[in-house]
């Protein structure tokens, strides 16, 4: 599950509890984390958005495992 989706099922929990208690103090400082929770979640959104999609079949090899590939290549006879 993504990251964004969590903090976006956080905030509406947060935000049925702020609905349930009756006291106001506690009731905005869940609404306070709710807000938290879904700001959170809009920024992990704007980053994954930013992110270059690589295609399905294809896996981008560490730069450790090429690095060794590399040594493993000059090894050869």
């Amino acid at each position: 599950m993504k990251e964004a989706k969590q903090f976006r099922k956080r905030a509406k929990r947060a935000k049925r509890i702020a609905q349930a208690v009756s006291d106001a103090e506690i009731s905005e400082t869940f609404l306070n984390l709710a807000k938290a929770y879904r700001s959170q979640a809009d920024v992990l959104k704007a980053k994954e958005k930013l992110k270059p999609k690589q295609k399905p079949g294809k896996r981008r090899k560490a730069s450790s495992e090429r690095r060794f590939n590399r040594l493993e290549l000059r090894d050869r006879p």
